[in-house]
This record gives structure tokens, sequence and C-alpha cells, in this order.
């Protein structure tokens, strides 16, 4: 099960992957630098340490930083393109626990079904310049 939790005021979550692994996030940076800084690195390990103790007995596979693409109303957009198109970003910090959902909505689009209040929710439309950018 995904842990999330407050430390400090800080917000951190643990989320398990089918391969036994964890991650562990996030941070995030305004200063334009695409790594991970030592201090975040350490924040994040400490505090995850806090919440759930055990995970001093893991070990560190990785350390990554990507961009997180967000859109202006900080809602993802989860949409049908064309016939054979979905797309499904802008998640922003998200995007690992909103994965599943974002999967399942872009799923049942693929494969024909109602986007319903989906689409007013997440559609594309939102933005009226980008959607008249697309040929459907």
């Amino acid at each position: 099960h995904t842990v999330r939790g407050v430390v400090h005021r800080r917000n951190v979550y643990l989320v398990p992957r089918s391969d036994g692994s964890i991650v562990l996030g996030a941070s995030s940076r305004e200063d334009g630098n695409d790594l991970v800084s030592v201090e975040a690195l350490y924040t994040l390990l400490d505090d995850a340490r806090r919440l759930v103790p055990g995970i001093m007995d893991a070990s560190l596979r990785e350390v990554i930083a990507r961009p997180r693409p967000g859109t202006p109303d900080d809602r993802p957009i989860i949409d049908r393109v064309d016939a054979h198109t979905v797309v499904s970003n802008g998640f922003f910090r998200h995007g690992v626990l909103l994965a599943p959902l974002g999967a399942r909505i872009a799923s049942d689009l693929l494969l024909g079904a109602d986007p319903g209040t989906h689409r007013g929710l997440l559609g594309l439309h939102r933005f009226p310049a980008a959607a008249s950018s697309i040929s459907h």
C-alpha cells in the first residue's frame, strides 16, 4: 500500500512497485537545475525513516530527477485526440500517485468508453489554443 505522511510539515510518500522496490518522493526545485540535491535526498530519506522505520534496511537502487509537466489549472489532461490516440499528461507532482487512475481512464478512452464527466474535468478542450492545434 502507498504510505503518505507529513513530517515537519513536509509531504512524503512511499509507493510500492510490483518488482518489490519502493518509490520515495518527492522533492522539487525551482532553480532550473535538473539534478537531485543532497539536501533533498537526505530530507526524503530521513522523513521516510520517521514514517516507516524499517526502510533503513532497504538498499538504494537509484536517485532520479525528472520534469513534471503540469497544466495551468493543476489538473492532468486525459483525453482522446483522435481515433487512435489518447493523451495522458500534466500530472505534475502527483504522477506516481495518480498513475493508476490515469491509466484506467486512458485505457477506457482507448477502448471506446464514454468519457462522461472525466472529459469535462480532464479534457483537452479546457485549453482552447491547445485543442485547436490538434487535428481530429
